[in-house]
C-alpha cells in the first residue's frame, strides 16, 4: 500500500482478512507526519485493526538501493516512501512472490509498469 491509497480509500485495509497486506514502514511515517489529528487517529485504528487481521509492517530491502531507481527515468517523480514502495515490490518479484501495488500515484504505476509490477 502506498500512502494516497491508505488516507484515500483506507477502507482497504480491511482487506487484510483475505489478502496479505504489506504496509511499508516509509508509509507509516508519512501517516504520521501528515494530516490532521483526527485523521490520523481513524488511519491509526484502521491500520491496527488491519495489523490484528494479518497485515505486515515491512521495511525496504536493502539490497535493492535508492540510487539504481531514482536513476531510472521512470522514476524521476517519485518520492521517498513511493521509492521504499517499489523498492519493496521490487524485492517480492524478484523473489517470485507475486506483487500488487494499491497506489493513486500515476507517477509509481508507470515505473511499476515499466518494471512489469502490476498496480491497481
Amino acid at each position: 500500500l502506498d500512502t494516497n491509497a491508505v488516507i484515500q480509500s483506507p477502507e482497504v485495509l480491511a482487506s487484510a482478512r483475505r489478502l496479505k497486506i504489506l504496509i511499508p514502514k516509509a508509509v507509516l511515517g508519512e501517516l504520521t507526519a501528515h494530516g490532521r489529528q483526527h485523521i490520523r487517529n481513524v488511519v491509526g485504528t484502521l491500520i491496527s485493526s488491519a495489523l490484528d487481521a494479518g497485515a505486515e509492517i515491512v521495511d525496504a530491502p536493502a539490497h535493492i538501493k535508492n540510487e539504481l531507481i531514482a536513476s531510472d527515468r521512470h522514476a524521476q517523480r517519485l518520492g521517498s516512501a513511493d521509492i521504499a514502495v517499489a523498492r519493496i515490490a521490487i524485492d517480492l518479484t524478484e523473489r517470485g512472490i507475486p506483487a500488487c501495488v494499491v497506489t493513486l500515484d500515476s507517477a509509481l504505476r508507470v515505473f511499476l509498469d515499466s518494471r512489469s509490477i502490476r498496480s491497481v
